[in-house]
């Protein structure tokens, strides 16, 4: 079978769902790629708030280890897998967005054939990583050539976007997401090469109490927050006419926002 039929086939059984069809006949399909962007951008502020909080019972290592194995089960061991989709579409997509708004790329069609593409080969080595489960790379030199590879991706899209007359909160997220186009997929990928870097205490503390891993941790901490908070402002604003409402939204996510980087933080530098 070829890709073209393989798309063909693809996108028949997409459609066959009512509410997708329903969509596609009226709005198009790149209303539908937009609230795929959004639905995968809300479960991954849900992922990252559970993952921090996760996180913190490594205060207590026996309770995180009887937590990993329970999560070491085949069914949550799917739904983690089944969590790579989301994350790499929004970062991918993202970045068809970065490019369609600050270098001029306007080939739909093309670049979405590349973002499928792109996650679908993604999940493909994942799933073996995961199934060998007995990888291991050098955490220095992985997470020295991804925060290297996220910086030349973010400075190049800062320096295009900058002098734009867009908010300096939407130049932000839009820089964030450049960086996290990278890093993201990059730690859940780390994670599998890995796998004892997740799921014993003792190791993840040891690799926590690195200087170095201690910044890149922090720095995901907070590109991750910001660029959650304004992705849910976004949402929220789209529809809502409300200015008082929207200042509540505000109010609301700062203080979410600010709490959840100060367990990070507090938990990451006290380590």
């Amino acid at each position: 079978m070829g890709i073209a039929e393989l798309e063909t086939l693809v996108i028949s059984g997409i459609e066959k769902c009512p509410i997708i069809s329903y969509y596609v006949r009226s709005r198009g399909w790149g209303f539908i790629i937009s609230w795929a962007q959004r639905i995968s951008g809300c479960l991954m502020v849900l992922y990252l708030l559970f993952h921090i909080y996760n996180l913190i019972s490594l205060n207590c290592a026996e309770m995180y280890n009887q937590k990993m194995e329970v999560f070491k089960r085949p069914i949550f061991t799917f739904l983690e897998w089944l969590l790579g989709l989301p994350a790499l579409f929004h970062a991918i997509n993202g970045g068809r967005l970065i490019l369609y708004e600050g270098y001029g790329k306007r080939t739909d069609e093309k670049m979405l054939r590349w973002v499928f593409s792109i996650v679908l080969i993604y999940l493909g080595i994942l799933g073996v990583l995961m199934i060998s489960g007995n990888e291991n790379v050098s955490e220095f030199f992985f997470w020295l050539i991804t925060v290297v590879t996220a910086m030349v991706i973010g400075i190049s899209v800062t320096a295009k976007i900058w002098d734009t007359r867009n908010s300096i909160l939407w130049k932000l997220q839009r820089i964030s997401g450049a960086f996290l186009l990278v890093a993201v997929p990059a730690h859940i990928l780390f994670m599998h090469l890995n796998p004892s870097m997740a799921k014993e205490s003792v190791t993840v503390i040891t690799r926590m109490q690195s200087w170095f891993i201690k910044g890149v941790d922090i720095g995901l901490l907070l590109l991750m927050l910001y660029h959650a908070g304004y992705g849910v402002f976004a949402i929220v604003r789209d529809f809502c006419h409300s200015r008082m409402l929207m200042k509540g939204v505000c109010v609301l996510l700062f203080l979410v926002m600010g709490f959840f980087a100060w367990l990070g933080l507090t938990f990451t530098v006290g380590i």
